[in-house]
């Protein structure tokens, strides 16, 4: 067996949390009521059945570029972290070579570095797309859709459960 893939291989998982307060959905029972209202409304504009819609409402601007620096940011890790791995059977689990754990730790802790300066840039226009979204989203606008402050909404983590390399690889 290749000794890059010896048992037991690390296998670096990635998480990340991503607010879901860029879209939305009804999700309450009072929300769907009022939901259901609104689609009816809609609905009647065209013409059509409101059981036969779908909605949703884009609660950010994910156009600003602030917004875009904080994806563009968690974008390069993922890319990277797919980029200096091989794919494993299990979701968010990846197989590395122990000679390069070294290097993805800093380069992960550097692009972590960066996810949290674009999100604090971010945190300092989230008035102002909020402010926006007011506007854009008329009554269907929810102060309570938008959480204050915007850090800790936005994170990456990674860790290195060992794992068992799958037997294709253990013929390499």
């Amino acid at each position: 067996m290749n000794r890059r893939f010896r048992p037991p291989t690390p296998a670096p998982g990635c998480e990340s949390l991503w607010p879901r307060s860029v879209s939305r959905s009804p999700g309450s029972a009072r929300r769907r009521r009022s939901h259901r209202s609104k689609k009816s409304q809609a609905a009647d504009t065209f013409g059509a059945e409101g059981e036969f819609l779908s909605a949703g409402k884009k609660l950010l601007d994910t156009g600003h570029p602030a917004f875009k620096a904080v994806t563009a940011v968690r974008g390069r890790m993922l890319s990277f972290w797919k980029g200096i791995t091989l794919p494993y059977p299990e979701p968010g689990i990846r197989l590395i070579r122990q000679e390069d754990i070294g290097s993805f730790d800093v380069q992960m802790t550097t692009l972590k570095a960066e996810l949290d300066e674009a999100v604090e840039r971010l945190d300092h226009h989230y008035g102002e797309l909020r402010s926006a979204a007011r506007n854009r989203l008329g009554r269907l606008f929810n102060p309570t859709d938008y959480p204050q402050p915007l850090r800790g909404l936005f994170a990456a983590s990674w860790y290195f459960p060992s794992v068992e390399p799958p037997p294709y690889l253990q013929q390499l």
